[in-house]
Formats: C-alpha cells, sequence, structure tokens
C-alpha cells in the first residue's frame, strides 16, 4: 500500500491558537504496513464414515514495520516508534464434524506466533511530556477448542 497525502491540515503545535498547516509531505499511514504478503498450507482428510474430517493449516504472514501516528507534530517520538517487521506463524489442527450421539462436535487445536517473535507492534507517544513507549506482540500461544452443534 503506498499512501499519498495531496494535503492534511494539522495544527502546527499543540498550543492554543496554534496556525494550521499542510502537513501532506510529514504525513504517515497510520497502522498500515506498506508491504504485506499471507501464504498458507490447508490439508484435509476424510476420517470415519460419518463425514467427519482432519483438516490442518499452517500460514505465514508478513507485515512490513507501520507507524503508529500522522505526523511528528501531535507525536513527536514517532520515527522512533515505528513498528518493527512482523513476521507470524500460525498453525492449525482440527477434526470437524464428529459425531457425539446426535449432535456434531469440531475439536481445534491451535498455535499463533510459532516462530516466538517479539516484534515491536503498537505505541503511545507522550512527546509534550518528553517520553513514549509502546508494546510487543503476544507471544507463542498454544490453546483448543470443542464446539458443539445441536
Amino acid at each position: 500500500m503506498d499512501v499519498d497525502y495531496k494535503s492534511l491540515k494539522l495544527f502546527a503545535t499543540t498550543l492554543p491558537g496554534s496556525p494550521q498547516i499542510n502537513a501532506a509531505s510529514i504525513a504517515r499511514a497510520t497502522y498500515t504496513s506498506k508491504y504485506t504478503a499471507n501464504v498458507a498450507f490447508n490439508a484435509q482428510f476424510p476420517i470415519g464414515g460419518d463425514g467427519a474430517q482432519l483438516i490442518g493449516r499452517v500460514g505465514y504472514t508478513y507485515l512490513s514495520p507501520q507507524y503508529g501516528f500522522i505526523s511528528v507534530l501531535a507525536a513527536p517520538f514517532n520515527d522512533q516508534l515505528r513498528g518493527d517487521a512482523e513476521k507470524l506463524v500460525d498453525a492449525q489442527l482440527m477434526i470437524d464434524k464428529l459425531s457425539i450421539g446426535r449432535t456434531k462436535a469440531q475439536l481445534r487445536f491451535w498455535a499463533k506466533t510459532l516462530t516466538n517473535n517479539h516484534s515491536f507492534v503498537r505505541a503511545i507517544d507522550f512527546g509534550a511530556l518528553g517520553y513514549a513507549g509502546g508494546y510487543f506482540n503476544n507471544p507463542r500461544t498454544f490453546g483448543s477448542t470443542l464446539a458443539f452443534s445441536f
């Protein structure tokens, strides 16, 4: 994605009565990656004779670095707080349409952020106070889900 602002009116400072300026030349698209990519491998196999299936999926997502604020006028640390590129690998293994009595069930095992990559993803800028901070993406997580259809 290539965002090109033609005109963007912002106040020059956060002080009352500050004049408006055209900040298009210093504007950044917020929470928008210039480059993204996704690829996934999916497979499914029948199991049993009642329509149950074993389904597997592994996916990879790439997001290029993102800015959290539109300009350095309101967020002076915007360039230092740009997020890291994210490289995420997720996986899932599911048994679907599993007969349990008169109902169907779905049992899913999943894992997110398998690479345990600790990318800096979001920020808060207290520029007028002289400091800023942020947080990192979620660590590697695992879980399971059991669902029933009636």
